[in-house]
């Protein structure tokens, strides 16, 4: 039986704890087969071992998809500044991501409380270069 690779890794997303043992019998192959196929798959990038940390557990009470648009010439600057806002609040910025539809950027991020989010947002919308500024609240994760 030929395995697809995104049999695999859909599996894996669902979840990440299961054995080679646990994925051969699952897909009639031989432990060794799934074994080189998911270290193939890390060697090549595809995917590599994460976490998923409930946020809210740690008290991070408010998570939110932060957009922004900035000017070019600033764009590592501003980043920078996110490190220094971690520093100066207490946040947890999950994820930075460059994106080409509404935003320039999008930061999913995770805060104790509302007056932490809106010291990063003041923060964040006077930092030079930065144009917009434009968070969601994220009311529920589904998957």
């Amino acid at each position: 039986m030929k395995v697809k690779t995104e049999e695999i890794l859909r599996t894996l997303r669902e979840d990440s704890k299961l054995s080679y043992v646990a994925l051969s019998k699952q897909f009639g192959v031989t432990e060794a087969a799934i074994r080189k196929r998911i270290k193939n798959l890390v060697n090549e990038g595809v995917f590599n071992y994460t976490i998923d940390i409930d946020y809210r557990k740690l008290g991070y009470h408010i998570s939110a998809f932060i957009g922004f648009d900035a000017k070019a010439e600033y764009y590592h600057t501003i980043l920078e500044k996110l490190h220094e806002c971690e520093e100066k609040i207490d946040f947890m910025i999950s994820s930075v991501y460059q994106t080409s539809i509404d935003h320039d950027f999008m930061i999913a991020s995770s805060f104790k409380d509302n007056t932490d989010l809106t010291l990063f947002l003041k923060m964040l919308e006077e930092t030079e270069g930065v144009l917009k500024v434009c968070p969601a609240i994220i009311n529920q994760k589904i998957r």
